[in-house]
């Protein structure tokens, strides 16, 4: 799966799976400190990501440096 791929399903995933399509965020919005999403919705897309890219996210990784923005989800990605 390209970057761009994984880009638009993780955005998909989280503007109709977690905010239901009330609201519609980009890739560079900050997530976590606005509130947009919360530790439970985080913990949705991590589940999400996992069974995507095949992998186990390790709980230490989990931090808002990865999960801060659907971006930095991406580079978080591209790192394993």
């Amino acid at each position: 799966m390209t970057h761009m791929n994984i880009k638009a399903n993780i955005l998909e995933f989280i503007n109709r799976e977690i905010l239901n399509g009330l609201q519609t965020v980009d890739e560079n919005q900050e997530l976590l400190i606005s509130g947009t999403l919360d530790s439970l919705s985080i913990m949705r897309v991590v589940s999400y990501l996992e069974r995507e890219a095949g992998i186990t996210i390790p709980p230490l990784d989990i931090a808002l440096e990865n999960f801060s923005s659907v971006n930095a989800m991406c580079d978080y990605l591209d790192s394993k």
